[in-house]
C-alpha cells in the first residue's frame, strides 16, 4: 500500500533549517512559518532529526553541528531570503534572494519564473549585477524603478550576482518562489 504524496517539498525543508538555524522553533510555530500542514512539518522534523540535522529540546527543535554546517555551506552560494517592498517594479509580497556569482549559470530565466510558479509564488523576478542592476535579457537598467534601485543599491551586489525577487499574495509563497527558483538556478540539470 502506498501513502499519500507528501505535500512539502526541499523548498520547505529548506525554509525549516533557515527558520531553525535563527532559533529554535517548536512544531506548531514551523506549521505556521511554512504554511503546511502538522503531518507535513512532522514528517520534515522526522527526516531532519534522523539526517542528524536537528534535535528536539525543551525550546523546540534545534538546529544540531552537522545542520549548521549545511545551512553555512547554503548560505555561502545565497543571501536568506528577505522579505522586501520593491512595488515600484513588483506587484504583491515580494521575498528576495542573492545568489552570490551566479550569473555564469543564468540560462533559463523561464525555467525559473516557471519553477517560481510551481511552488506557489506569483512568479519570480531575475536581476543581474553587471557594471549595474539590470534585466538579463534586455540589459535595460533598473533606474526607471527609483525605490528598488536604491535598495539594491544598499545591499551592496557585486559583479555576477544574480537576485531572484519571489512575489505573491503572501510572504510564504514568496518566500518558496524565490528559494525554488534559486535552488533551480544552482541546480546542475537546469541548462536548456
Amino acid at each position: 500500500m502506498v501513502g499519500a504524496a507528501p505535500s512539502f517539498s526541499d523548498v520547505h525543508i529548506l525554509r525549516a533549517l533557515l527558520t531553525l538555524h535563527e532559533n529554535p522553533t517548536g512544531r506548531k510555530k514551523l506549521v505556521q512559518i511554512l504554511g503546511l500542514g502538522e503531518g507535513s512539518v512532522r514528517t520534515i522534523i522526522k527526516h531532519l532529526t534522523e539526517d542528524g540535522l536537528i534535535k528536539s529540546s525543551s525550546q523546540g527543535h534545534k538546529i544540531t553541528e552537522k545542520g549548521e554546517k549545511t545551512v553555512l555551506e547554503r548560505l555561502r552560494l545565497f543571501s536568506k531570503p528577505n522579505a522586501v517592498d520593491l512595488r515600484d517594479m513588483i506587484s504583491g509580497m515580494q521575498s528576495l534572494i542573492v545568489v552570490y556569482g551566479a550569473v555564469k549559470y543564468l540560462t533559463n530565466i523561464v525555467l525559473l519564473r516557471d519553477t517560481a510558479l510551481r511552488a506557489g509564488a506569483d512568479g519570480a523576478l531575475v536581476l543581474v549585477c553587471d557594471g549595474d542592476v539590470k534585466f538579463p535579457d534586455s540589459g535595460m537598467s533598473i533606474s526607471d524603478y527609483p525605490l528598488s534601485s536604491e535598495y539594491l543599491k544598499k545591499i551592496n551586489l557585486r559583479e555576477g550576482d544574480v537576485v531572484v525577487i519571489g512575489f505573491a499574495p503572501t510572504v510564504q509563497k514568496a518566500e518558496d518562489g524565490a528559494l525554488a527558483a534559486t535552488l533551480e538556478l544552482l541546480s546542475p540539470n537546469s541548462s536548456p
